[in-house]
């Protein structure tokens, strides 16, 4: 009677142990990032803000050439108003107009062009840092409710911004 106590209590120890580690294995391995400090911090998106306002700077001088223009055109037709004064200050005035409409329009498109890039960059290396780091889900915070909070060690903001700065460098895979 003791062997068959023993054996069915042997036999308890060992289906516990086996459920516990199966229990164990299947918990989900969690983290979260702060989006918007990865976003803010990543390298690529400041080389691309860099571009970006050199094309804004290329874009404002070639404005001011042509107000220049127009402020001179303008000063002729207060002091002569001859027509063909005029018929230059309109031309100059539409132009100064239309390249002001272009230059912002291409430069708004600009700007959503390399958001986009930055994002799709970005996206690729979370999802090769969560599948790297074993993670069954890598949540993203961005400020907006999504996650208003979590223990310290599961926020993996600063690991994630040097591995995507590091893989933008080319200095992992």
């Amino acid at each position: 009677m003791n062997k068959v106590i023993g054996l069915v209590l042997a036999l308890c120890l060992l289906l516990s142990g086996t459920a516990l580690y199966l229990a164990r294995q299947n918990q989900l391995q969690t983290a979260y990032v702060d989006l918007a400090r990865v976003y803010g911090e990543f390298k690529y998106k400041k080389q691309l803000e860099q571009q970006l306002a050199r094309g804004d700077r290329q874009a404002q001088f070639l404005l001011d050439s042509i107000e220049v223009q127009l402020n001179g055109a303008a000063q002729l037709v207060r002091e002569k108003s001859p027509s063909a004064d005029q018929r230059q200050f309109q031309r100059l005035q539409r132009d100064y107009t239309l390249t002001r409409q272009d230059l912002m329009e291409s430069q708004r498109a600009r700007a959503q062009e390399y958001d986009e890039r930055i994002w799709t960059q970005l996206n690729q290396y979370l999802q090769d840092f969560a599948h790297r780091g074993g993670y069954d889900y890598l949540i993203g915070a961005r400020g907006d409710g999504t996650i208003v909070g979590g223990k310290p060690h599961y926020d993996l903001t600063d690991e994630m911004i040097d591995y995507v700065n590091q893989r933008y460098d080319g200095k992992t895979d």
